[in-house]
């Protein structure tokens, strides 16, 4: 009885250590599953931010091909490069498609007779008149807000110059011209009612066939700009420039888009002169 007794008890430790071994095990393989789990994660992870930093560097290639287009477009602006002339939709035709480090570059440069632009306090627009007939007018609207007051941040008044024939014809208009305000001891004419959208002040001067150029600077504070005149007096007010750059194998593409007036003298080189607080013309 003693001896089946004992052979009873060994084997229940048996039987203890045997499942206490399965539990070590199956909490190991538990432990495992995890820090797989967990491996594989943070090397999924690393491979996306590989992608992604891959992708990034690869668009900001696009993008500087694409700021190179840009910047060979102003330049042909700037220097007046127009050899092959304007096609029948203002697009310069001389433009072609450029290669940059496997890079393609599309650019386009298309002129415009209408300038419509934000201009600077005391920066200057300069455009050239074309074949000009009798009775041409040139017109100029400016200013958005719907309610102006004419203080610091009022809308700005406009000085116009425009040469021809070794002489030059000055005029300035003031919204704030005659309401009391600081500004009305600069003798400017007041300004006229827009009949444009979006904007709320007008000038209209006519023309003379011996005008060549039109400088327009305004005063006081900065506005967008809108200057026009009959059809076949201005041909070239502005230059919009457009360039995209491609990577096609990553299949990436950047785009840009830039306003350009004609490159202009500083306002310091027009003679108007103001003396004893009138506007000499």
């Amino acid at each position: 009885m003693v001896l089946s007794l004992f052979k009873t008890s060994n084997q229940t430790n048996s039987s203890k250590k045997n499942r206490q071994a399965g539990q070590v095990g199956i909490t190991t393989l538990l432990i495992m599953v995890v820090i797989l789990a967990i491996a594989i994660s943070l090397s999924q992870r690393t491979i996306l931010e590989q992608d992604i930093a891959l992708t990034q560097e690869k668009a900001t290639r696009v993008f500087n091909a694409a700021e190179y287009g840009i910047e060979d477009a102003l330049y042909t602006i700037a220097e007046e490069d127009f050899d092959a002339g304007f096609d029948g939709a203002g697009y310069l035709e001389d433009i072609s498609q450029l290669s940059i480090d496997g890079l393609i570059v599309d650019t386009s440069i298309q002129k415009s007779s209408i300038f419509e632009m934000y201009v600077e306090q005391g920066s200057v627009v300069e455009i050239p008149l074309d074949d000009l007939e009798n009775g041409d007018e040139l017109d100029i609207n400016w200013w958005y807000q719907e309610e102006p007051t004419c203080d610091n941040d009022g809308p700005p008044a406009l000085v116009i110059s425009i040469y021809g024939d070794n002489e030059g014809r000055h005029f300035g208009y003031d919204p704030c011209g005659g309401d009391g305000e600081s500004r009305e001891n600069n003798n400017f004419e007041d300004a006229s009612a827009s009949s444009v959208d979006d904007y709320l002040f007008a000038a209209t001067i006519t023309l003379e066939l011996t005008d060549e150029l039109v400088r327009v600077t305004p005063l006081y504070n900065s506005s967008k700009i809108q200057i026009s005149a009959n059809e076949g007096a201005i041909s070239e007010a502005q230059f919009e420039a457009n360039t995209r750059g491609i990577d096609e194998d990553a299949g990436i593409a950047q785009a840009l888009r830039v306003l350009r007036s004609m490159p202009a003298a500083p306002s310091f080189m027009d003679y108007t002169l103001v003396s004893g607080g009138s506007l000499s013309k």
